[in-house]
């Protein structure tokens, strides 16, 4: 990972092993589960809940979305049982993260939820919505991380078992919107999408509680004359974020991102300045509370790790 005067460049990477993420699919086939294999057609709103800050003051929205207009409400990862702890029910329960510790997510669970499951995801999770006996749909990531985890698909699946792939870069959230798009959705609203800290509270990724929640980097990025504060992978988020609706745009595609995040920002900038404008530049990297100047000069790259040395170079030159 690299950070430019205009960019963070994000290279995708996996939190789990790759023998990890290839034993999970081979466990995952083996279950005779139903695949996911998309729809034509289907009318109304996909509303896509990701675990971002802004999901708490949203969620009224969200439940009048379901109530009021018939959406099919999709949770992703972490932000179903959030939901489901607020009196919403999420249609789907959309798991991509291979981590076993993820289990979690599933372990209260409504009986009107359909849990589509990435092949990828940790055993401890198939384990715990079978026995709960849950309705279950298995889809396939198509990981260009781990491109042997594809071959394995195809390897077990041959030519006698149906599956595709779903593309939708390095977030749940994208590949929600990707299966949303498969299922033949084109209206789209989008809650909890951020790819920011909280405005109120710079340590908040989340409305409620996360694993590893204070041990990432952070930085400020200026959007258009606005900072967020947020992190490298969030950043990957919205780089994906662009590229998935230069792929998957469409006539009469329509699609709302609710609350005042980075990810907002960023596309409406892009709307009026084109996809490929860099709309958003790194101002500072905060570490422990302190903000400091990045020294991200001209073109030159540094490595995160680069850039944090300069950082205590710079604060024991103004000491």
């Amino acid at each position: 990972m690299t950070v430019t005067k205009t960019r963070v460049v994000v290279q995708a990477d996996i939190n789990v092993d790759k023998s990890e993420v290839i034993a999970n699919i081979k466990s995952a086939l083996a279950r005779d589960l139903k695949p996911f294999l998309g729809h034509e057609y289907r009318k109304g709103i996909w509303a896509v809940a990701a675990g971002g800050p802004s999901l708490k003051d949203s969620i009224q929205k969200l439940r009048a979305f379901k109530r009021k207009k018939g959406a099919k409400v999709v949770a992703c990862g972490g932000a179903y049982r959030y939901l489901l702890d607020h009196g919403v029910v999420a249609d789907y329960h959309i798991i991509l993260d291979a981590k076993p510790g993820n289990v979690r997510f599933v372990e209260k669970t409504h009986p009107k939820t359909k849990f589509l499951i990435a092949s990828q995801v940790n055993p401890a999770v198939f384990d715990e919505l079978q026995r709960q006996g849950r309705d279950i749909v298995l889809w396939h990531c198509g990981l260009t991380t781990v491109p042997e985890a594809i071959e394995t698909v195809k390897e077990v699946c041959g030519d006698t078992i149906p599956w595709i792939s779903v593309v939708g870069g390095c977030s749940v959230g994208l590949h929600a919107l990707t299966i949303g798009w498969l299922s033949g959705y084109k209206r789209y609203e989008l809650f909890g999408f951020d790819s920011s800290y909280s405005s109120e509270d710079k340590t908040a990724h989340h409305p409620y509680p996360q694993e590893r929640a204070n041990s990432f980097q952070r930085l400020i990025v200026d959007c258009q004359g606005k900072e967020f504060v947020t992190a490298v992978w969030m950043i990957g988020q919205v780089q994906d974020f662009g590229k998935w609706l230069e792929m998957y745009h469409q006539p009469g595609f329509r699609i709302k991102i609710h609350g005042d995040g980075f990810l907002k920002h960023a596309v409406c900038a892009w709307g009026e300045n084109g996809w490929n404008t860099d709309v958003y530049h790194v101002a500072r990297i905060i570490d422990k509370g302190v903000q400091v100047k990045s020294a991200v000069v001209e073109d030159k790259e540094y490595t995160l790790d680069e850039l944090q040395k300069i950082k205590g170079e710079l604060e024991g030159n103004a000491a």
